[in-house]
């Protein structure tokens, strides 16, 4: 029979009572529960509760309080710490509901706790179904809260409860999951927990050398920051490991070294599952007197924590070992314990187990009429676990199709996005191309305009170039003219030119006016038009008026051809 720690730990009331003398009971008003007794805890639970209860009554702060009774439910290895968690539970309850209080989201963060460590009360006592259900209640508010650690170590109660209806891949999946988490978050002690629960899986998967590989792990890591609990837990799976492979001797020393870990640091916890192991251990080693030392301490400590789950089975354990052994007086009184204790709990496995070990104890007894109604009780126990099986076989199958339905939607919708992505893809490389086709069309025309602009800067620079030539030889042009004209100017005013205005109007067709030949007077002298004007007080216009009349008598185009006219007429007399 495998039995773990994190996994097959169930907790009920008490079947067979013994004595008790001399019991230290705590003051109720200090420790805050009644009949508390000292002398049950151990070491690590003292220095614990010393530790909490120190907070809880010097700091007289709400948040002090529910942290120090927190502390309590979730490292206290005695039973009491039930009732520490309801102390917990009814104090955040308060403070939940008090709408003036503080610290709002501390107290629902506790709140998840005490959902949490409602579920593993429930799971303790065989109550896997509300268990589950406390533990996925605490979950939805981790989520809420997101407290990625407080949520991871609820997930492995979550997996915890599929273990125990025997769904291991599930349970497999989520501490696989979890197991990251918790490494990121340095929390050693939860992943040594993930360890030895993925060991346990793996071993009954019948996955021997995985199991062994995980519970390695916790072995090897170290005792300071994992706990002595988790080591012995460890140490009490590889040995069962070996027990099922009928090496006795090699899970013998497991199972005192497990031993030795939780008597030396005080743990009463899972002692018993231990007792019974190594108990099976002897009996395959015919050291029968060892076999029913630790069967009945086993069923002494079952007792004491009032686990009847455990004490059914360590009294079956013990009926088939007087069985065995040839006492069967001693088998019957032991079976009959355990098969009344099994009808109690109601739990087929149980019953059946034990029911068959009582038929063989009467059938060695020719007590054929009692073994009849035995297996009779048997027979229908069987048709109820065979019907359970069955519906859950079917409930695993519709399970199974719904997720194999699930999983080829979701290929189906795996593959519709892939195609939607693909044509996303292609819309997106078309967009590209054209995008690039357009720059590049773009860019063709840009170069295309830069060389045409270029041309013309150059036909542009090439015509300034002409026009500045042009200008310059006009410039030049301008200067000699100015020079001839100043020239002749020169020659004007140097000559002095005596106009006969008699012999000139004989020869002429029609004779020069008077003010014609004062015009004409000052032309000879090289005067401007201005300079006319001024000399003669007339108007430019009247100047120019007369010098067209002159033209025209003298027959002449310009000044220039009238001064010529006149000095030859000069010359010649």
């Amino acid at each position: 029979m495998l039995t773990k720690l994190f996994l097959l730990s169930m907790v009920a009331g008490l079947m067979f009572h013994f004595p008790v003398v001399g019991k230290d009971f705590a003051n109720p008003d200090y420790y805050l529960i009644d009949s508390l007794n000292k002398d049950d805890l151990s070491a690590q639970d003292q220095h614990l509760l010393d530790s909490a209860l120190q907070i809880y009554h010097e700091r007289k702060h709400d948040t002090s309080e529910v942290y120090a009774l927190s502390m309590l439910s979730e490292n206290l290895l005695h039973h009491s710490w039930e009732q520490y968690s309801e102390l917990m539970r009814e104090k955040v309850y308060e403070k939940l509901n008090d709408r003036e209080s503080g610290n709002q989201q501390f107290f629902k963060k506790m709140w998840a706790g005490v959902l949490g460590n409602k579920g593993f009360a429930f799971y303790e006592n065989g109550d896997v179904d509300s268990a589950l259900f406390y533990f996925e209640k605490a979950d939805r508010i981790f989520k809420e809260l997101g407290t990625k650690g407080l949520e991871a170590r609820n997930l492995l109660n979550i997996a915890m409860a599929y273990d125990y209806y025997s769904e291991y891949d599930r349970g497999l999946g989520i501490y696989f999951k979890v197991l990251p988490i918790l490494e990121s978050l340095d929390d050693a002690q939860a992943v040594a927990v993930c360890f030895n629960n993925i060991g346990h899986d793996y071993m009954c998967l019948k996955q021997d050398e995985k199991a062994i590989k995980y519970f390695e792990k916790v072995l090897n890591l170290p005792e300071s920051i994992v706990g002595p609990e988790i080591i012995a837990d460890a140490l009490h799976n590889v040995g069962t490991i070996h027990q099922g492979q009928k090496q006795f001797k090699e899970a013998r020393s497991y199972f005192l070294r497990s031993i030795a870990y939780r008597e030396e640091y005080g743990m009463q916890h899972g002692l018993p599952e231990v007792y019974c192991s190594l108990g099976s251990v002897y009996l395959g080693l015919g050291q029968l007197d060892s076999t029913r030392k630790y069967y009945l301490e086993s069923i002494e400590l079952y007792q004491q924590r009032q686990n009847k789950d455990g004490l059914a089975r360590s009294l079956e354990m013990m009926a088939d070992f007087y069985l065995v052994s040839g006492h069967l007086g001693k088998a019957e009184e032991y079976g009959v314990k355990a098969l009344d204790l099994a009808r109690e709990l109601k739990v087929p496995a149980i019953i059946t187990q034990n029911a068959f070990t009582l038929i063989k104890i009467y059938r060695g007894q020719k007590k054929f009429e009692e073994a009849i109604q035995i297996y009779d009780l048997y027979y229908v126990t069987q048709q109820e676990i065979y019907k359970k099986e069955t519906n859950d076989n079917l409930y695993k199958y519709e399970a199974s199709l719904a997720n194999y339905k699930k999983e080829q939607q979701g290929s189906i919708d795996k593959k519709n996005i892939e195609i939607l992505e693909k044509e996303k893809l292609l819309r997106n490389y078309t967009i590209v191309a054209i995008l690039l086709i357009v720059i590049i069309v773009a860019l063709v025309l840009l170069m295309g305009f830069n060389k045409f602009r270029r041309e013309q800067l150059k036909k542009e620079i090439k015509a300034s170039h002409q026009i500045e030539i042009q200008l310059k030889e006009i410039d030049v042009l301008k200067t000699n003219i100015s020079t001839l004209i100043q020239k002749e100017t020169e020659s004007f005013s140097s000559a002095k030119v005596e106009i006969d205005f008699d012999r000139l109007n004989e020869i002429l067709a029609t004779p020069l006016s008077e003010r014609e030949q004062r015009v004409l007077r000052e032309l000879s002298m090289g005067n401007t038009n201005k300079a006319m004007a001024e000399n003669l007080c007339v108007s430019v216009n009247t100047i120019k008026t007369q010098l067209s009349s002159i033209y025209s008598k003298l027959n002449v185009k310009n000044r220039t051809q009238a001064v010529n006219t006149i000095n030859s007429i000069v010359k010649e007399k």
